[in-house]
């Protein structure tokens, strides 16, 4: 038996499986398969997930870097012209903010106030691209605010109404709600409310004022803006990035999708490690067929071969088929996700009439909407790490193939 007969014979068995009736080798690479998918889906949706809801934390709430104002700038407009000039700034802005109650009609909610300058949306188009506005963003009165959905549901109010409004420090005023905003994610459309900045004075209100750095790359360059910035601000006033300001949230979503994925990891483990039972069972019955091919000039090191070509095959088979259904289902997830809860919900009107509409998830924890991002990188190494798996559990059922005896296996029988 010539060498290149060995990866053969090895295809060969990975595609015909036991000849006796018992589990296939392509039946072990379809629990391969099986196993990969949830390991895919938690890859995919985490990624998607901890971009989607950092993402709208940096760009609707923390901004990229902070300078805390102290109220002993001389001239704020020159540190904006300074920090605007430090390489990679896109946007500067001075924001207030100042925890507020707002009223209507017997309700009360709390929430932030942010005092800006008009048209910041304009300016900022990170901002822009995560907020959807029912009505509009118009802060060019004192007296106009602009509110998230979630604030508004509590409230009862939608653009248009008006809303009572007091400031920590300040006094009570009656404002005109001119817009509702939606970020996707209930936290954030739930707790700020935006102002003109001369309405602060008008109100009063007082809380911690500072300066909101934006710039191209928050991820890849945020310490040399950081450097820059500190080149630029009055001794003794500090800048904070945003990791530091979001450290603790950030931290918790690394966490959470790495233990998700040693979980899931951990199945489909087990299921490449079943290869090797597949391959034992696999060697006994065909211990006969093995020992004929030994006797007609094979060697051990050829029969190893095949049985560690089998194990091979079947492990890459089930890699890319888990790869490619799991993709598939983490794309159609949102959809999924619908179905589903719109079968349980229909099952349980069905046994116990109208009730409470059940969530898969809950949209206070996590975004409206899931949304999807798919790192080859990560695909490569999930189908590479299946195969590997497949082909360590196949070397001790190859080396007791490499190991049969020939001889005394046809006296036996």
């Amino acid at each position: 038996m010539r060498l290149p007969v060995a990866p053969w014979l090895g295809l060969t068995m990975a595609g015909r499986g036991h000849a006796r009736g018992g589990p296939a080798l392509a039946g072990t690479a379809l629990g391969i398969a099986l196993s990969l998918v949830p390991v895919i889906v938690v890859l995919v949706v985490a990624d998607g997930m901890i971009e989607g809801i950092t993402g709208r934390f940096l760009e609707v709430d923390t901004y990229h870097a902070r300078i805390a104002l102290d109220g002993r700038e001389r001239d704020v407009d020159a540190l904006l012209a300074a920090v605007r000039a430090v390489p990679g700034v896109t946007l500067a802005e001075v924001e207030l903010r100042t925890p507020a109650l707002l009223f209507n009609a017997g309700r009360r909610a709390g929430a932030q106030v942010r005092f800006v300058r008009p048209g910041l949306l304009e300016r900022d188009p990170g901002l822009r691209g995560y907020l959807s506005v029912e009505g509009a963003f118009d802060l060019g009165a004192d007296d106009r605010v602009v509110i998230g959905r979630e604030l508004a549901d509590a409230l009862g109010v939608a653009a248009g109404d008006s809303v009572g409004l007091w400031a920590q420090g300040g006094r009570f005023a009656v404002v005109r709600v001119a817009g509702l905003y939606r970020s996707g994610y209930q936290q954030l459309d739930g707790a700020y409310a935006f102002m003109a900045a001369p309405a602060a004075v008008r109100l009063g209100a007082a809380g911690s004022r500072f300066v909101g750095v934006k710039a191209r790359d928050p991820f890849g360059g945020l310490e040399a803006l950081l450097a820059g910035l500190e080149a630029v601000v009055p001794a003794g006033t500090r800048s904070i990035g945003w990791y530091e300001l979001q450290w603790a949230a950030y931290r918790s979503y690394r966490a959470t999708k790495v233990w998700l994925t040693l979980i899931m990891a951990v199945i489909a483990l087990v299921a490449a490690v079943n290869v090797a039972s597949a391959l034992r069972m696999l060697l006994l019955e065909r211990s006969a067929e093995i020992a004929y091919l030994r006797a007609m000039g094979g060697s051990g090191d050829q029969v190893g071969a095949a049985f560690l070509t089998a194990g091979l095959t079947s492990g890459a088979a089930g890699g890319v088929a888990g790869v490619a259904l799991g993709l598939t289902v983490a794309v159609n997830v949102n959809e999924l996700l619908a179905a589903l809860e719109w079968a349980v919900n229909a099952v349980g009107l069905v046994l116990s009439g109208a009730g409470e509409p059940v969530r898969l998830l809950d949209r206070s924890f996590y975004l409206e909407e899931i949304p999807v991002r798919a790192d080859l990188g990560q695909l490569v190494a999930a189908a590479a790490a299946a195969t590997v798996a497949a082909a360590v559990a196949t070397l001790l059922p190859a080396r007791q193939a490499a190991r049969l005896r020939p001889v005394e296996d046809l006296r036996q029988r």
